[in-house]
């Protein structure tokens, strides 16, 4: 009976034996085909979001606040994340051009961005270097913004459409609207900035600069003839009265 119960016990721990070790075998095939799924989607994703972010890049608006501000920062090759930290500091503090930022160094001074976060001001601070190195003192002074930067609507004017977060942000005026404007020209035509070429100098005559001639090139002259005939006449003779 014992012997009986001993065999019956060995049969079922081997039946359960082979029962697991087909359970792992399957299990691990489906874990691998999940992960290969996993991968495949993963990889087709990021795809697509970068032919996306390619199609944006390209077919951007220049001649739109938004994106002028996108336009620049791509040409200066700035970070994902300096890129929203730029867009966070034109939204609070209320201008409707966010490329002014890239224009005005004193917009993200340390007195104006005293509410950042000691890592975003550490950030703000290396790329204000790279935007604005060499301006000096001015770009660590607080921008000021006038009130009578405010475009008011006069009440026989069209209503303008805008977004509801531009409805009452600042407009910039004078240099820097004009800075702006002509930005958005280059960024519409795709063409780079060209440098100034030197001016060209104006042909030199040479005739005209001739130098004058050397005494030893100019003919001699004739000697002049010293006339002794009065020292040698009786005129001048020396008599003894004379002595």
């Amino acid at each position: 009976m014992f012997q009986s119960i001993t065999i019956l016990t060995a049969q079922v721990d081997s039946r359960l034996e082979i029962f697991s070790d087909g359970f792992r075998k399957n299990r691990a095939q489906f874990d691998l085909g999940d992960v290969v799924v996993f991968v495949a989607g993963l990889a087709a994703a990021i795809a697509v979001l970068w032919l996306l972010a390619r199609w944006s890049e390209r077919h951007v608006r220049t001649d739109s606040s938004v994106g002028l501000f996108w336009k620049l920062a791509k040409a200066h090759d700035i970070p994902w994340g300096d890129r929203w930290l730029l867009w966070r500091i034109a939204r609070a503090k209320g201008v409707a051009e966010p490329a002014i930022l890239f224009l005005d160094p004193r917009l993200t001074s340390p007195q104006s961005t005293y509410h950042l976060a000691p890592q975003s001001a550490a950030r703000l601070k290396m790329l204000r270097r790279t935007l604005f190195s060499g301006i000096g003192e001015m770009a660590d002074a607080p921008a000021e913004i006038s009130p009578a930067s405010i475009q008011t609507p006069s009440p026989s004017a069209e209503p303008v459409k805008t977004a509801s977060w531009q409805s009452s942000l600042l407009e910039p005026t004078g240099d820097l609207a004009d800075a702006l404007n002509a930005i958005r020209t280059l960024c519409l035509q795709d063409q780079p900035v060209r440098r100034p070429e030197p001016e060209q100098e104006a042909p030199v005559d040479r005739q005209a600069e001739t130098p004058p001639p050397r005494t030893a090139d100019l003919p001699a002259a004739d000697a002049p003839v010293l006339d002794l005939y009065p020292w040698l006449s009786s005129e001048w003779e020396i008599t003894d009265s004379d002595r």
